[in-house]
């Protein structure tokens, strides 16, 4: 019998390439003599080869690993067999846990969240679905998934790119809610301007009841008062209006003591005598 060892040597090609090399040889005794028997064989194309192979497989972990989304790859019967950091930190469990585990046992349980029912029938073709997860603290995470079917060696598999809706969802409420107090800021201002009409007639009569009518002391003050509250609701539509159509506020000095003033007639009705 011969044992057989194998050994890789370097090699040059009288045209200066350089070659990889595999010795096989062997020994075996015929009684008379020891004989020895060795096979060199040029393996350059099958290292290189080899060579590009680790290198397209380092890349793809390279991109695996450092991908910006949660990636998930699981055989047909929905087992993880591969999991990137992304997909870790969505989660909330590391790549050792997720591995082995099966898709379904991270869907939300909440009743309101289905898991979707998705059939590739080719392997050129994706999907896109909307999914309730659920992190390891029980958190419910709505993810963007995108979901597509690829064949590795002899083994079916599934791809499935992830992308976490939270933030997403969120500003689109706040986007919902702004467009909900715009739509308030205009019926206000619909309002205001109405009301500063309105305001318009009740100042010009006041006016001319001071101006041309034969009032008594009274009466004069009472016009008066309608006259002071109707400016301030003037001013105050005229606030409100210029906050409806979001324009930059105009600030000016105001004398408190005249503003107390003017409003202390209109107080001692609505306060009545009991306060002071």
């Amino acid at each position: 019998t011969m044992n057989w060892e194998f050994a890789q040597l370097p090699g040059v090609h009288k045209n200066g390439e350089r070659l990889d090399l595999e010795l096989s040889f062997a020994a075996f005794d015929d009684g008379d003599e020891m004989t020895f028997m060795g096979i060199l064989k040029d393996v350059t194309a099958q290292k290189k080869a080899e060579r590009l192979l680790a290198t397209e497989r380092a890349r793809f972990q390279a991109f695996f690993e450092q991908s910006h989304e949660a990636l998930l790859i699981h055989d047909t019967q929905g087992r993880i067999v591969s999991a990137n950091r992304k997909a870790a930190e969505l989660f909330g469990r590391p790549v050792s846990e997720l591995k082995g585990m099966k898709v379904k046992d991270l869907h939300s349980s909440s009743p309101n969240a289905r898991p979707p029912r998705i059939q590739l029938e080719f392997e050129e073709s994706y999907a896109f679905s909307t999914v309730m997860f659920q992190k390891n603290t029980g958190l419910d995470v709505p993810v963007e998934a995108r979901i597509q079917k690829i064949r590795v060696g002899g083994d079916e598999l599934i791809i499935a790119a992830m992308r976490d809706l939270t933030l997403v969802q969120r500003l689109t409420e706040q986007l919902q809610k702004s467009q909900q107090l715009e739509l308030v800021g205009r019926l206000a201002a619909g309002i205001s301007h109405d009301f500063n009409n309105l305001l318009s007639v009740i100042l010009q009569n006041a006016h001319t009841l001071i101006e041309e009518a034969a009032l008594t002391d009274f009466d004069q003050e009472i016009v008066a008062d309608i006259i002071t509250a109707s400016e301030q609701a003037s001013a105050l539509s005229s606030r409100l209006l210029g906050m409806a159509r979001s324009s930059k506020s105009q600030r000016k000095p105001a004398e408190l003591n005249e503003i107390i003033i003017g409003i202390r007639r209109i107080l001692d009705r609505m306060v009545g005598t009991n306060i002071t």
